[in-house]
């Protein structure tokens, strides 16, 4: 199993966005996050599910 890293220890603002992204298109992931404005950001691209709380 690999260790998790923590986006934000290399990358800030936009970069973890599209990195965030990325990931959860590839695994097939859904994102939960209570930022709307991530959230916002993040459903025209698409990922396989968004949850904004």
């Amino acid at each position: 199993m690999q260790k998790p890293k923590l986006l934000l220890d290399k990358n800030i603002g936009l970069k973890v966005y599209k990195e965030v992204i990325k990931i959860a298109r590839r695994e097939g992931k859904i994102i939960v996050t209570m930022d709307k404005e991530f959230g916002y950001m993040c459903s025209p691209h698409k990922p396989p599910g968004i949850v904004l709380l």
